[in-house]
């Protein structure tokens, strides 16, 4: 069952980032640019989506001292440009609570305002903030040896 779901998930993370830009339905997108593993979408609100998987390129506006972590992989970015959204996905052999710290101290020695912290089964996440943007950062366990990673900051 889990090969018939992989090869579908860019087709279900591109659908499900359109509606996550607050586009009409899609039917109204339409692909404006690709270019290798790098898919720009035009929604019907006029919100352009940029889509990339497995690339290893950050998402335009990302914010520097974030990095990808040391060992880590960049298995997905999209950005928005009118809701000012930008969103990473990253894959690291690291157990997830040295990658949490790993991230934490990065968003707290590079002046984030951390305004709240859940350490749930499996997953931990954070909330920050610094000046006029809002970060999300949740950290989970992927499948056994491999920690997932989704950042998402919006401006």
């Amino acid at each position: 069952m889990k090969r018939l779901i992989e090869p579908s998930l860019p087709l279900l993370l591109a659908l499900s980032l359109l509606m996550f830009a607050g586009c009409k339905p899609a039917k109204d997108a339409r692909v404006t640019e690709k270019r290798g593993d790098r898919i720009t979408f035009q929604t019907g609100k006029g919100e352009s989506v940029t889509v990339s998987i497995n690339s290893g390129e950050l998402p335009e506006g990302w914010p520097p001292e974030i990095p990808v972590l040391p060992g880590g992989r960049l298995v997905f970015a999209q950005s928005g440009s009118k809701k000012n959204i930008r969103q990473i996905n990253i894959e690291v052999k690291k157990p997830r609570v040295e990658t949490f710290e790993f991230y934490m101290d990065k968003l707290n020695s590079s002046g984030w305002d951390i305004q709240s912290t859940m350490k749930l089964t499996g997953m931990y996440v954070a909330a920050a903030k610094k000046n006029n943007e809002k970060l999300i950062l949740q950290v989970s366990d992927r499948e056994p040896g491999i920690t997932h990673v989704q950042i998402i900051v919006k401006h």
